[in-house]
C-alpha cells in the first residue's frame, strides 16, 4: 500500500486502543504497518515481520511491546492492539476477536502530537490495510468483539455464473471461518449468465472474509462491504468456476 502521513496527530489519554482490518501480500520481510513518530518521541508502532504483528507503545514507565502470531498472507485478519495504563498495566493484542496475547505494563501514555503514518515506512508494508480506528482508552474484551462483528455484515450471498453454460453447485460452499466450520453447501445449478442468490446465518457475522469453497480448496476470497446504517441488507458477490459447467 501506499504511504499516508496523518501530521500532528494527537494521543490525549493515558490509555489507547488501535483497531484496524490488515490483508498482507507477504509476512515474511519486517515491515511497519503503523507508526506515530517512533523515531521521536510518538507513542506507537506495530510492525510486521514472519508471520507476527509487533505492538509497541512507549509510556512513561518505559517501552512495552506485545507479539501477535498467526498473521496469514492473502487474507482478511482484524487486528486489535491495547494499552491499559497503571502500576499494573497490560498490552494486548486481539486477532480476529478470538485470539489474545498480553505483556505486561507499566504506567501511562503522556500527551503528544505527532505524524501518524500508515503503511509505513519506505519500502512500507506490502498490502492493504483498511478500518483503522484509534479509541482513547482500552477497549475491554467484549468490546473488541463487538467492534469485530459490527463493521458490515452479509446477509445474503450472490454467486455469479459468467460462462456459457450451467454451473454444477454441488460440493460448493460458503464460509466465513479459517477451518470452514460454519460452511453453508450449495445446492442446484445456477444458469448461465444468471445469479443464484443464497441466504445465510453465520454465528457472529461480521466484515469477515467470505471463502467460496470446493471440498477444502478456496476457489475464491472476498471481505463485503460495510452494512449502509443500523438494520441494512448488505450482500456479498461470488463469482463462479467456469470449469463446472455441466
Amino acid at each position: 500500500m501506499a504511504r499516508l502521513d496523518v501530521p500532528l496527530f494527537p494521543v490525549k489519554s493515558p490509555g489507547l486502543t488501535v483497531a484496524f482490518w490488515l490483508h498482507p501480500f507477504d509476512v515474511g520481510v519486517l515491515r511497519t504497518v503503523l507508526s506515530h513518530d517512533w523515531g521521536g518521541d510518538g507513542k506507537f508502532q506495530i510492525n510486521l515481520t514472519a508471520g507476527r504483528l509487533i505492538g509497541r507503545f512507549r509510556a512513561d514507565g518505559g517501552v512495552y511491546e506485545v507479539t501477535l502470531p498467526g498473521i496469514v498472507p492473502h487474507r482478511w485478519q482484524h487486528v486489535v492492539f491495547t494499552f491499559t495504563p497503571g502500576e499494573k498495566g497490560v498490552v494486548e493484542a486481539h486477532l480476529d476477536a478470538r485470539h489474545t496475547v498480553r505483556a505486561p505494563a507499566t504506567g501511562r501514555l503522556s500527551s503528544s502530537r505527532h505524524t501518524l503514518t500508515i503503511g509505513g515506512i519506505q519500502p512500507g508494508v506490502p498490502g492493504l490495510v483498511d478500518n483503522l480506528r484509534l479509541y482513547n482508552r482500552p477497549l475491554t474484551t467484549a468490546e473488541v468483539g463487538a467492534v469485530y462483528t459490527a463493521e458490515g455484515g452479509s446477509d445474503w450471498v450472490e454467486l455469479y455464473n459468467a460462462s456459457e453454460g450451467a454451473v454444477d453447485l454441488a460440493g460448493l460452499s460458503v464460509s466465513t471461518r479459517r477451518d470452514f466450520s460454519d460452511r453453508t453447501p450449495l445446492l442446484g445449478q445456477a444458469v448461465s449468465r444468471g445469479t443464484v442468490v443464497v441466504s445465510v446465518d453465520f454465528e457472529g457475522r461480521g466484515r469477515m472474509p467470505r471463502y467460496l469453497l470446493n471440498g477444502e480448496k478456496v476457489l475464491q476470497e472476498i471481505l463485503p462491504e460495510p452494512q449502509r446504517g443500523v438494520g441494512s441488507v448488505s450482500y456479498t458477490h461470488l463469482t463462479l468456476p467456469t470449469n463446472r459447467e455441466v
